[in-house]
């Protein structure tokens, strides 16, 4: 829902920005439930295709994971 908002308010403002999609790292394992891990890795696919398709407009999005208190940015 955030993408939906801030994207045009991001792109009427031309200033660029950066969104930010925070999950958690689970080493490229299963986490035991299908849709739970669907929806996990979604989030980084979505950061990724919108990463790509707003870079026009000076706006990043990466995904922010969470591991054991500490954070970490993909890319």
């Amino acid at each position: 829902m955030t993408n939906y908002y801030a994207i045009p308010l991001m792109r009427n403002n031309q200033n660029g920005g950066i969104i930010i999609h925070t999950t958690f790292w689970d080493h490229y394992k299963y986490v035991g439930n299908f849709y739970y891990d669907l929806s996990k890795n979604a989030l980084v696919r979505m950061a990724y295709g919108l990463s790509i398709e707003l870079k026009e407009d000076g706006i990043a999005v990466i995904p922010f994971y969470l591991q054991g208190g500490c954070a970490q940015s993909s890319y």
